[in-house]
């Protein structure tokens, strides 16, 4: 999310988003801003958001670049604005 100019990461981790739960999968629900500033991601934006997220201390240690985020981040703009041209919630499943 701050990667994206938004709030801290903070605001996002936790129970606060997490929509349903057994032992075996979390399902959370990503915020609306989130949505929405993933969703007007422009193309030429990609490289610097995958960059710092890749700064992020829960990414560092899987030592990952910025260049290996683009097609993820690619991926989940794309997510973010077929959920926001249809009036949808983008959600995130976990399995543990």
């Amino acid at each position: 999310w701050s990667a994206l100019g938004g709030t801290t990461a903070t605001e996002f981790e936790g129970e606060k988003h997490l929509r349903a739960h057994t032992q075996e999968r979390w399902v959370f629900e990503f915020p609306e801003d989130f949505v929405r500033r993933l969703s007007a991601a422009q193309s030429e934006a990609i490289p610097g958001i995958s960059a710092a997220w890749a700064k992020h201390d829960e990414m560092v240690h899987m030592g990952a670049d910025g260049p290996a985020f683009e097609p993820v981040v690619e991926a989940l703009t794309k997510f973010a604005r077929e959920a926001t041209s249809q009036g949808k919630r983008l959600f995130l499943s976990m399995s543990l």
